[in-house]
């Protein structure tokens, strides 16, 4: 049998340990009638006899429990909490050895505990801990209890976790960590908690979060379920949860209601190593089966049931329910909603009189409903421990790997900064010996950097302007982005029609221009009418934003979603672990690939308006009647953008290519002939005009799916932008007219030429993925499935 060790630091550390061995204590005492020290005690308990080798006794191995000592550490650098203890119910389960005190406390200062009392009491500590664990057969494991907005437990805390490991790299480090709440009353809490965090997740194998604020929530929500009345749910006032009924004190104190909620989470974590079960999950394996990388070691806990019933038998159907709490908000410990974020892994402990094919059929069940990670879909580790909770007759803890921390994570952050910025409070830290400012500075870029990767993960999940192709292409899938693209531009070739009819029948220019001008001022609506993209609201983390929309669509093709329908976007699996920020028009040109793209797509954009602008503008130029040259040309644009829809199907890029090239060749030929045969320069000069005008509607389709979502629209805008220059500068090549008749033909020749040359250095993109960020288009390989909304069967 394998044994742990606790370690208990700072006010907050010790007053949950206090209530963690009350509660394994009377655990214990449940199932061990016989009064036998049995391998299950022997897991965290040593078994002494007080007679032996003077006052401080000797181990008794197997037999009758003479006098259970804990193994444990309990440091403060105050002395109250000790004391209390010492005083107490459990005064005989500690010894002097096993205690660390000093008088004066560390001020709410990580600095003093960390480098202060850290140096002064390194080989006392170091001492305890090598004393308790030679006295453990098989030493498993380390549990760390502290709080993060103190000076001792999160200062002289991470001191000891690092001490920990460099004296046993082997043995897997477990800690508990409390986190304060924004309305915490330690107003440094924010640079001791950053400071903390840069520690735990250098030397942490495992770290539980607990949010004071969650806990409080918890607490109140248990008091007034107790207080309702309600039959169906009357709750025992002595619950080992919310009551210190037969435990450290008559007397509840404030915080106890928390405390015992954090002691049950060590309860059903250890519960495995402290009992028996049909499949018990070792210590060691947590880290091993939750830790897919190992900075992102930050495990979501959530509890159920939170109270006891009134000795009811609870059916299969409250067996189902509990599962269900399991996932909920409302059960987390911390503040977060893990069925809307990734999950890397999860863990399922189950306590009591639960069978293996229970636990499966509530795996099946929920599992559609959980957004996990796509190269970790069946990441689900499972314990079943016969031994219930005292007065529960089964429970469930969930151990979750899930970005849902990173919100967390990124308030505590904004919190520090608020101080940093103003370098606020900074002085009490920076007379400490041994710490200097930029221990400030690098523990903000540990948790930057923690944050961007738990980001990276999280990030996969999808990306308006007013640009109806952009938009079009980001509503619709790979299957259909085409057809969508291209619909939009057969209005185009519409207007291009009836500006001939127009213009035929409004000869003043004047009033031509306020005729056709006048209708623009309509697009103002669309501000209301255009929906955004969900895409680009899901990149943005406004995912609920982007669901109400998607619902919306749903009903209006008559294909109303269920109730439990979910946005799920998988992750792009091997995607870098850089830096995330939000991307501006600046990525556009940072990074090799995507800066080659970028350039050769807005001189696309360029040539293509130039040239399509250079010919339209200039058709008296043909010889023929002006109006029947301008619906001429309105009639190539309809089978110009018809065979594009069989053209791109095969490939973006070759499509773009071809029709490059047929324009360039066309608009050249042009110089060859003599102005006599104008009819065969008009019938040229409208060949030219259909490969442009093609390959004008497959450069909306490619560049939107060439650029990444992330900066789609500045790629589209600044295409757009390049665009307008190409139309403005088109007729002022006809200036050239003056050096030669033929200049302008050969600048709209050569030009597309050019621009099917670059082409071959794009990328295809037909039936392909949109990219979403600039590591997309970097990365090695192409682009893995869209992200997909999926619809989860109704819940039992």
């Amino acid at each position: 049998m394998t044994q742990s060790v606790v370690v208990q630091v700072g006010q907050c550390g010790n007053q949950v340990g206090c209530r963690f061995w009350d509660l394994a204590l009377r655990e214990h005492a449940h199932v061990n009638k016989k009064g036998i020290y049995d391998e299950a005690l022997s897991s965290f308990f040593r078994n002494v006899d007080p007679r032996r080798s003077g006052g401080s006794g000797s181990d008794v191995i197997g037999g009758r429990i003479q006098a259970l000592k804990a193994r444990a550490v309990l440091v403060d650098m105050e002395e109250g909490v000790v004391n209390e203890i010492l005083q107490g119910p459990l005064r005989d389960v500690f010894d002097s050895t096993q205690l660390i005190t000093d008088v004066s406390g560390s001020g709410n200062n990580w600095a003093v505990g960390h480098w202060t009392y850290g140096s002064m009491y390194r080989d006392r500590i170091v001492e305890q801990v090598r004393r308790v664990a030679e006295q453990c057969d098989c030493l498993q494991s380390f549990f760390l209890i502290h709080s993060m907005g103190g000076g001792t437990g999160s200062g002289l805390g991470t001191f000891v976790l690092k001490l920990l490991e460099e004296e046993f790299p082997e043995v897997c480090r477990l800690v508990t960590s409390v986190y304060p709440s924004a309305e915490d009353d330690v107003i440094t809490s924010p640079y001791n908690s950053v400071l903390a965090m840069r520690e735990l997740t250098d030397h942490a194998d495992c770290v539980f979060p607990v949010e004071n604020q969650s806990l409080v929530e918890i607490v109140n929500k248990i008091r007034h379920m107790a207080h309702s009345g309600k039959p169906s749910t009357a709750i025992k006032m002595d619950s080992t949860i919310i009551s210190s009924q037969g435990g450290v004190s008559r007397v509840e104190k404030p915080f106890d209601g928390m405390n015992n909620i954090v002691a049950n989470l060590l309860l059903n974590i250890t519960s495995s190593a402290r009992f028996e079960g049909s499949l018990n999950m070792d210590l060691n394996e947590i880290s091993m089966n939750l830790v897919p990388f190992p900075r992102l070691h930050y495990l979501v806990s959530s509890l159920t049931p939170l109270y006891t019933l009134a000795d009811v038998s609870i059916p299969t159907r409250r067996l189902d329910q509990m599962f269900t709490d399991a996932f909920s908000k409302d059960h987390q410990l911390i503040r977060a909603d893990p069925k809307h974020s990734l999950y890397l892994a999860c863990a399922l402990m189950v306590r009591g009189n639960v069978q293996v094919s229970d636990l499966r059929r509530n795996i099946e069940r929920l599992k559609p409903t959980l957004p996990f990670i796509s190269w970790n879909q069946e990441g689900w580790k499972t314990s079943l421990c016969s031994v219930a909770p005292v007065g529960h007759t089964h429970s469930l803890l969930a151990l979750a790997n899930n970005t849902c921390v990173r919100p967390t994570f990124v308030e505590l952050r904004e919190r520090f900064t608020k101080l940093y910025r103003k370098k606020a409070h900074l002085h009490h830290y920076l007379h400490v010996d041994g710490m200097e400012q930029a221990c400030f500075g690098e523990a903000l870029s540990s948790l930057s950097s923690l944050i961007e990767e738990y980001s990276q993960l999280d990030a996969a999940k999808g990306r308006l302007t007013p640009d109806v192709p952009r938009l079009s292409t980001e509503w619709t899938g790979s299957k259909h982005r085409m057809l969508a693209g291209i619909i939009t531009d057969y209005f185009f070739g519409f207007g291009y029609i009836l500006l001939a009819g127009v213009a035929y029948m409004i000869r003043d220019w004047r009033q031509l221009q306020l005729a056709i001008s006048a209708p623009g001022f309509l697009f103002i609506f669309y501000i209301w009418v255009l929906p955004k993209s969900a895409r680009w609201l899901m990149a943005n983390q406004k995912r609920e934003e982007a669901l109400d929309l998607i619902r919306k669509a749903a009903l209006v093709n008559g294909n109303p979603l269920r109730d439990d329908f979910e946005l799920v976007q998988e992750d792009k699996d091997e995607r870098p672990m850089g830096e995330t920020r939000r991307a501006t028009v600046v990525d556009l040109v940072r990074t090799p690939k995507m800066r080659r793209q970028s350039l050769i797509i807005f001189y696309m954009w360029f040539v293509n308006v130039l040239v399509y602008y250079g010919l339209s503008l200039n058709i008296s130029d043909f010889g023929t009647n002006i109006y029947l040259t301008q619906f001429i040309f309105g009639m190539v644009e309809m089978p110009a953008r018809t065979i594009t829809l069989f053209t791109l199907n095969r490939s973006r890029r070759i499509s773009q290519l071809a029709f490059l090239a047929v324009g360039g060749l066309a608009c050249l030929l042009t110089i060859f002939i003599p102005d006599e045969l104008f009819v065969v320069r008009t019938v040229l000069a409208m060949i030219g005009k259909f490969g442009i005008t093609a390959s004008l509607s497959i450069v909306y389709v490619y560049s939107a799916e060439i650029f990444p979502t992330v900066v789609r629209q500045n790629g589209i805008g600044l295409g757009s932008m390049c665009a307008r220059a190409g139309g403005v500068i088109a007729p002022i090549i006809y200036l050239l007219k003056k050096y030669s008749p033929k200049a302008p033909m050969v600048v709209f020749g050569l030009c597309p030429l050019v621009g099917a040359a670059l082409t071959m250095l794009l990328p295809e993109t037909a039936h392909k993925p949109l990219p979403d960020t600039i590591a997309d288009v970097e990365g090695s390989r192409d682009c893995e499935e869209d992200g997909a909304a999926r619809q989860v069967p109704d819940k039992q």
